[in-house]
């Protein structure tokens, strides 16, 4: 990421990450970028902000900030005092619980034992993730790494039941 983002900067091209779905610690950081020490100019978060509320943020450097001027922003959410009272509790009951190293640690228990399932199981390919925030590859063999989608819908199936 450093290559990217120091080109992103010669070009005075603005580097947005987003956190929307990675953030407030399903990663086992605060954000996930934090784990490669990113420095956005912006950053969108939401999800794991309100714990299951609709409430969403933008953050951003100051110049990028000051661009925007009354009425070039708008939504129909902002402002929802509720929401926000429950982001600001949320937030606080994941560093009060220590709830994003336990989801860093958790994560890497679960991430081994699917590494230890993956040698008896050759329908599973590749096991990647941070945190809880883990992916598994579902593939016909390991050589072709072809995807095995009818038997991911047959066990995607199994978990709803």
């Amino acid at each position: 990421m450093g290559r990217i983002c120091k080109i992103l900067k010669e070009r005075e091209i603005p580097f947005i990450l987003d956190e929307v779905q990675s953030g407030f610690g399903r990663t086992g950081k605060i954000f996930a970028g934090d784990h490669w020490d990113l420095k956005p100019d912006l950053m969108t978060m939401a999800k794991g902000m309100g714990g299951g509320m609709p409430i969403g943020a933008v953050i951003t450097t100051n110049s990028i900030a000051s661009a925007v001027e009354s009425g070039d922003f708008f939504s129909t959410y902002g402002g929802n005092p509720v929401c926000s009272a429950v982001a600001i509790e949320n937030i606080s009951i994941l560093f009060e619980e220590n709830l994003i190293d336990n989801s860093y640690e958790i994560g890497n228990i679960f991430i081994e034992e699917l590494k230890e399932m993956q040698n008896r199981f050759p329908l599973i390919g590749d096991i990647r993730g941070k945190g809880l925030m883990i992916g598994i590859e579902l593939v016909k063999d390991k050589i072709s790494k072809k995807p095995a989608l009818e038997e991911a819908k047959e066990q995607l199936e199994e978990m709803r039941k």
